[in-house]
């Protein structure tokens, strides 16, 4: 029995004379309003050396504006029971905010104050810092914390998508405040901005109250570089990260997937799940409940702008390592080598039939994906035919997408663990460079 067809909500676009797009959705079920911001800057835009710089000057727009201080902003913003976060990524950088109905105004005040006049004291620069090396040092202390970054640094090497979002302790630890303020003058303007609001207001009143805030915004005029997409690994390669006192080995391997517009974006869910998505995957069902060889595998991929990367990780015994990448490896083969059914892609569809609108649920998922689809150029279609893009899939077709996306010759792999017990099952996989974890960096080509 089929489910009730996906129906995306209504945003209605407004674009600013400046260039700044804004997406409204009303909704009354909640006495609640839904604010989010997508800046397109991201850590690509972080100058070589200087990594982090992006991230770090979006987590410090609330630490100080004009009008308020950073103790100041957040009592505004605790006394009506508000929220405000940021997240950085490899495309862009995200400000969400949560207030009630009756707080609308003050919500857009404060947002806009983010936005276009933050000060950037040297204290709280300092403060988080600080905060930031200290955070990649607590995290190597348990590598399942880094391995993504890890194998991204190996996999991109020489591209920008191998970059951390937060930089690292080295780069960290080179900025300055000159150089944040300096980016946000570069790199803020509006038409760098999608702003999207979900909940209950109404439209006339918003829209006077953001043309009041923002329109004497001036443009920036510096966009976010453009890339070439990085190429996927031709021949096998394996990084080995030391960390002596481990009595672990963890590993991921994987290479270049998919790209956030993907055509085929239903289909590699489906496989993704197929692989690694969920307690009963191939590879859990493998590794886990047959070989007793780790707690948990999975197998996800990051959908940028350009492909990103399409990876299998997990953990296991360090003696058990070898055989583990070959099991994941098999696995992965199995996509590719007529192993697919039809009972099999049934089972996957109803799972994510049952999972996918539980992203839909919230209005700030809601406002949220809004941006996305509008920043990465694919539509409410995405959404509201993702029912009918997995009810057309057929298990031919998963093996062409397979074959298409998912590495089945060249793999990057990346192992972490006490390196004089994992050198030689590395060097089973191909020619092996060796890190240190402790090292304030991650990979970096020679």
């Amino acid at each position: 029995m089929k489910n009730a067809s996906l129906r995306f909500p209504d945003f209605v676009k407004h674009t600013l004379p400046n260039g700044m797009t804004v997406l409204l959705w009303e909704n009354y079920r909640l006495p609640l309003l839904a604010l989010e911001v997508l800046l397109k800057i991201g850590a690509t835009a972080d100058p070589p050396g200087k990594e982090g710089l992006a991230g770090i000057t979006l987590s410090l727009l609330r630490k100080g504006t004009l009008q308020h201080t950073a103790g100041q902003f957040a009592e505004a913003l605790d006394f009506v029971g508000g929220r405000y976060s940021t997240d950085q990524s490899i495309d862009c950088g995200l400000i969400s905010m949560e207030v009630m109905r009756e707080d609308w105004q003050l919500g857009l005040t404060l947002l806009a104050e983010t936005l276009r006049s933050p000060t950037f004291p040297k204290v709280e620069f300092d403060k988080k810092i600080e905060q930031a090396i200290a955070g990649w040092r607590l995290a190597r202390d348990n590598p399942a914390n880094v391995m993504e970054q890890y194998f991204n640094s190996f996999l991109f090497a020489g591209h920008p998508y191998a970059r951390s979002e937060l930089g690292t302790e080295t780069s960290l630890a080179n900025l300055t405040v000159a150089e944040v303020a300096d980016f946000h003058q570069r790199h803020y303007g509006p038409e760098q901005v999608i702003l999207a609001l979900a909940g209950d207001f109404t439209t006339s009143a918003v829209l006077a109250q953001i043309h009041e805030l923002f329109a004497d915004w001036q443009p920036c005029g510096a966009p976010a570089p453009l890339l070439a997409p990085a190429e996927r690994l031709s021949h096998s390669r394996v990084l080995l990260v030391d960390k002596p006192d481990e009595q672990q080995a963890y590993f991921c391997l994987g290479n270049v997937g998919a790209a956030y517009n993907c055509p085929d974006y239903a289909g590699l869910d489906v496989l993704e799940t197929i692989l690694g998505g969920r307690f009963t995957s191939w590879l859990n069902t493998a590794l886990r409940i047959h070989g007793g060889l780790t707690y948990s595998a999975t197998a996800f991929s990051s959908r940028h702008l350009l492909p990103g990367a399409l990876i299998i990780a997990s953990d296991t015994a360090v003696r058990s390592a070898g055989h583990a990448i070959e099991i994941c490896l098999a696995q992965m083969r199995r996509l590719q080598d007529h192993q697919l059914d039809e009972a099999t892609l049934q089972a996957t569809r109803n799972y994510l039939r049952g999972q996918y609108p539980a992203s839909l649920e919230t209005l700030e998922q809601l406002a949220g994906l809004a941006c996305d689809l509008e920043f990465y150029g694919v539509g409410p279609e995405m959404v509201n035919t993702y029912f009918d893009q997995l009810d057309a899939l057929t298990v031919p077709e998963l093996e062409r997408i397979a074959r298409e996306y998912f590495p089945h010759e060249a793999f990057a792999f990346v192992l972490a663990g006490p390196a004089r017990k994992l050198r030689k099952i590395a060097a089973q996989f191909g020619p092996v460079e060796e890190i240190k974890m402790s090292d304030p960096t991650f990979y970096v080509p020679r």
